[in-house]
């Protein structure tokens, strides 16, 4: 895929990993999912040291209506579920797995809500991500929310509603 992802010569990282461009090519391998806005994307990622496939099977089939999930359809280490009201992708590289959660933002938590707290309104069965099978190293909670461009000091007071006054991530220049 890439022989040089080219941000080093910069001088703005560290010195790279020997092994950065086979992981970089590996992670970028699969297909982009498309996602229908407002959405909420829920990513996880896991070192999956000592964690075999056949363990993360029997884990995804505890999800709702996968029961009857065959051992099969991990073998090409990547998977899409397709459950009620969410997808949850699977995804098994050498070193580390990841999830990835894309399910529809409730109303109540799109732009114009004060500081939603979103996980509330997760689709997975209580407490499934907490017992994913790994060591985490990397979590992303993200809210996507379709939005006027051409309005932008108006998204600029829905976001930062949104994010809570206290907030200071925002200044107006």
């Amino acid at each position: 895929m890439y022989s040089n992802i080219g941000l080093n010569s910069s001088g703005l990282l560290p010195d790279d990993d020997p092994q950065r461009i086979s992981l970089h090519n590996e992670v970028h391998a699969r297909p982009s999912q498309r996602i229908r806005l407002p959405a909420l994307v829920i990513y996880v990622a896991v070192i999956n040291d000592g964690i075999t496939r056949e363990q993360e099977y029997e884990y995804l089939r505890r999800l709702p209506g996968h029961e009857t999930l065959m051992l099969e359809q991990l073998q090409n280490n990547f998977l899409r579920l397709r459950l009620q009201g969410y997808t949850l992708r699977w995804e098994r590289h050498s070193e580390f797995t990841r999830y990835s959660l894309v399910q529809h933002l409730p109303e109540v938590a799109q732009l114009g809500a004060a500081d939603p707290e979103l996980l509330s309104y997760l689709s997975l069965p209580q407490g499934w991500l907490a017992e994913i099978p790994g060591r985490t190293f990397a979590a992303i909670k993200l809210a996507m929310m379709p939005g006027d461009l051409n309005e932008p000091d108006e998204l600029l007071i829905q976001a930062r509603k949104w994010f809570g006054e206290s907030s200071g991530g925002f200044t107006d220049r």
